[in-house]
């Protein structure tokens, strides 16, 4: 069983502690102290209770009485946190909350349902009863059922998280729930009480948002306990679709009017992998592709590479798009990294270029765009001379490539290294520090010392100043280990929770007339 904390009955104090899981010993010769760190690092929190009285009594009394044993979990906000804004911390990450009334301190202020259900709104929770009626949300956004949602601002182009700690009731068979972007939800419904996470890159300004539930029998409920939406983050786990990322000469990459010297130069990781792409001496479009395969669905498709003038001083021209004629260009300047062009082809939409500078004459480039349904992707690009891609080459001019690659992505990533596989769904990344994408670009000080992060169950402790280049990506330095941070996994600011259970196996309630008295509550994270 899972509960969630209710953000709005703040404790008399709250402490946070790192609980390690390692082994030290002193050799009994020389007296030197030896560590071995073990999986297992957790957090453990400290809750003392303040007297209260009335419904918020009844509400403590009723969460602790649901924690009777260790085999609950509870979902825990840090509450330094100004919880409705979503600030303060010391970062400038613009982590505020975008959801009108959604605690439900003011009952149904703000939000909207479709005629499948009879709402009701009391302690601040808001319950959806199915009235059992045939249309299932007709007229409704995607036409299931709503029980709630609204449509607030969200920023064109950033990833955005929404949660929803929901809880079944009533004449329930198979019902299932969750949290959706009506554009753009990557989530699965949860079929049981819970939290439900949902995580998307907005294409628009506003968007509808809130609790969608999928099967909606007569006579069941489904209660909204809480509810959030905000600005977050994503685990950038390196996905790359195209075959030898760092082996242009390899024959997965088709070559036109340019060949392939390998290991010519050094590439921005220090390695001497780098490619030298040297064009003909023929009046041709100088070009390099790799046909990728996708599901064929309308998606956001990026291309990405590293690119360096070699002899001569020639540009380069990136490609994004579907395989055939709904696709973006751009034309990039390697002298000083200008996106000197950006053009639209057929059906293609929203496109948009990245250019880092990765040093010693390297740029990091990419290009993003939403591609109509196609069962193929882009992953080409062109020498250019003089803004343009067909021209008499000279045989000795050149540019360098590396780590060449695309994926389905509505923001720019570092794509990882492939060879004869591709990494389609990328890598998880384990450790004190992963690499972050979707941040806001260019700017120092997103998250500082001692901010609070949540990735998937764990909450985590910020320990150097995040960072992000000209493409919003990052890395991300926390207390303790994260266990497994997969692809697009979101990285959430506004109101971080983690996910607990008691400490003991008991929990004693001490009540006086008209109150309970002070109560300190053990907790420690769950890992599962």
């Amino acid at each position: 069983m899972e509960v969630l904390w209710p953000p709005d009955l703040i404790p008399s104090s709250q402490t946070w502690t790192t609980l390690g899981n390692a082994a030290s010993f002193e050799s009994p010769l020389s007296g030197v102290t030896r560590t071995y760190g073990r999986p297992g690092v957790r957090m453990g929190c400290t809750i003392t209770l303040p007297m209260m009285r009335g419904r918020d009594r009844a509400r403590w009394l009723a969460l602790l009485s649901a924690l009777k044993d260790r085999s609950n979990r509870i979902w825990m906000p840090d509450f330094s946190m100004a919880l409705q804004s979503g600030a303060p911390i010391g970062g400038s990450f613009p982590a505020t909350e975008l959801l009108t009334n959604n605690n439900f301190s003011n009952g149904a202020t703000g939000w909207s349902v479709y005629s499948d259900y009879a709402i009701t709104t009391a302690d601040r929770v808001r319950r959806a009863a199915s009235l059992g009626t045939s249309n299932n949300g007709a007229g409704a956004p995607g036409g299931t059922s709503y029980p709630a949602y609204q449509s607030p601002p969200r920023t064109q182009y950033a990833p955005h998280a929404m949660r929803s700690f929901l809880r079944f009731g009533g004449t329930q068979t198979a019902r299932s729930a969750r949290s959706y972007f009506e554009f753009d939800s990557l989530v699965t419904p949860i079929s049981g009480d819970g939290m439900s996470v949902s995580s998307a890159v907005s294409r628009v300004t506003s968007d509808t948002v809130g609790v969608q539930e999928t099967v909606s029998p007569a006579g069941g409920y489904v209660d909204i306990v809480w509810t959030s939406a905000a600005r977050c983050a994503l685990v950038d786990g390196g996905c790359n679709a195209a075959l030898y990322s760092d082996q242009l000469d390899n024959a997965a990459w088709s070559k036109s009017g340019v060949s392939a010297t390998a290991n010519a130069a050094t590439a921005p990781d220090g390695t001497s992998t780098a490619e030298a792409m040297v064009e003909s001496n023929t009046n041709v479009q100088h070009y390099t592709v790799q046909s990728v395969s996708r599901a064929s669905a309308v998606a956001d498709v990026i291309f990405s590479g590293y690119f360096k003038r070699g002899s001569g001083t020639r540009d380069v021209r990136i490609i994004s798009g579907d395989g055939g004629a709904n696709y973006y260009d751009c034309y990039i300047n390697l002298g000083t990294g200008a996106v000197t062009a950006l053009n639209a082809f057929g059906t293609a939409t929203n496109g948009r270029a990245f250019v880092v500078n990765a040093g010693n004459g390297w740029f990091h480039c990419a290009l993003v765009c939403r591609a109509p349904a196609s069962s193929a992707m882009y992953c080409e690009f062109d020498i250019v001379n003089g803004g343009t891609s067909v021209y008499l080459g000279d045989g000795t001019s050149s540019i360098y490539a590396w780590r060449v690659g695309c994926a389905l992505s509505g923001v720019p990533m570092a794509m990882r290294q492939t060879v004869a596989s591709a990494l389609a769904s990328g890598v998880a990344q384990t450790g004190s520090g992963i690499y972050v994408k979707g941040l806001p670009a260019n700017t120092s000080g997103i998250l500082e010392i001692g901010d609070f992060v949540q990735c998937g169950d764990q909450l985590n402790r910020v320990t150097a100043r995040l960072d992000s280049d000209a493409a919003g990506l990052g890395y991300l330095q926390c207390a303790n280990p994260f266990r497994s941070a997969t692809n697009d996994a979101p990285i959430i600011v506004n109101t971080p929770m983690c996910k607990m259970m008691l400490a003991g196996d008991s929990l004693d309630l001490e009540t006086g007339p008209g109150q309970h008295s002070a109560l300190t509550l053990e907790l420690v994270e769950a890992i599962e």
